[in-house]
């Protein structure tokens, strides 16, 4: 299944009779980034919270004493994961050495390929639209509504890497030159696509220069859970190379084992619950 099509599974069933209104879905709500702070809690001991930021200029807090907790899927290069790195090295600084300070680390390895998105507008592939497909250079997959295919042509970025077609790929100029260089890869390396013309018209080709071109990096890190209140999921835990369509399968094996971890423990938070059960789960 495509990206688009497990993620209409999941928001389908979210947003069914069948969770009885306990998920609340809202749009528009890109994490900008999150502040660690140090607080007294409500039985004067010292609690560690987190205030989650918008872009939408609207805040939440995470931790202390709000009981809420914050899963972090917010991607390779995520913003939760990254405050985590800088606020658990600078509390470490404060503490002094020797001190037994709870710190999260990253390990970040750069693909050292980039990628840009070429959709087809024209006849549809005779592909399967179940099936991620992988080429020498580039990648194929159904996205958007579920029937709009994308070819995803990649370039290596390091310098001791750079393939021979670095000049065109990276260019944002759409001359006559670069689209037929385009045209060529496309034919040479993405089979199904080999008659460029039967699936891209000459307006979408000279749109590729201008879109976005994205990378990032292989993830490790030291701590998959921080405080009680945060844990990293997907791209965020462990990001992957996204041509081998790895990550959401990732993502959604953390989500098997989050729920087996629940279901194993069967802990209810409320009152007169057991805090010993509540302190294992965390």
């Amino acid at each position: 299944q495509s990206r688009y099509q497990v993620t209409k599974v999941i928001y389908d069933y979210a947003t069914s009779s069948a969770v009885k209104g306990r998920v609340r879905v809202h749009f528009d709500k890109r994490l900008k980034d999150i502040d660690f702070s140090e607080v007294e809690g409500s039985g004067g001991d010292l609690k560690e919270k987190g205030v989650v930021h918008f872009y939408d200029g609207t805040s939440v807090e995470v931790g202390g004493d709000t009981g809420v907790t914050l899963i972090a899927a917010d991607g390779s290069m995520s913003n939760v994961r990254k405050a985590l790195v800088r606020y658990t090295a600078e509390r470490a600084e404060a503490k002094g050495e020797g001190a037994e300070v709870e710190r999260v680390q990253e390990d970040l390895v750069p693909w050292n390929t980039s990628f840009r998105v070429l959709f087809v507008d024209k006849e549809t592939p005779d592909l399967d639209e179940k099936i991620h497909y992988i080429f020498g250079g580039a990648y194929t997959a159904v996205v958007g509504n579920g029937t709009q295919w994308a070819l995803v042509p990649s370039c290596k970025t390091a310098a001791h890497l750079r393939d021979e077609w670095a000049d065109w790929y990276f260019s944002e100029d759409p001359t006559e030159e670069n689209v037929q260089k385009l045209k060529e890869y496309v034919k040479e390396r993405c089979w199904p696509f080999e008659d460029v013309d039967r699936f891209f018209s000459e307006d979408e080709l000279k749109a590729w220069f201008s879109r976005r071109i994205f990378t990032g990096a292989l993830t490790r890190v030291s701590k998959l859970t921080y405080g009680g209140f945060v844990l990293l999921m997907g791209d965020a835990a462990h990001g992957v190379y996204p041509a081998t369509g790895e990550g959401i399968n990732g993502g959604m094996e953390d989500v098997r084992v989050l729920m087996e971890t629940l279901d194993s423990h069967r802990v209810k938070v409320k009152e007169g619950g057991s805090p010993t059960e509540a302190a294992s789960l965390r």
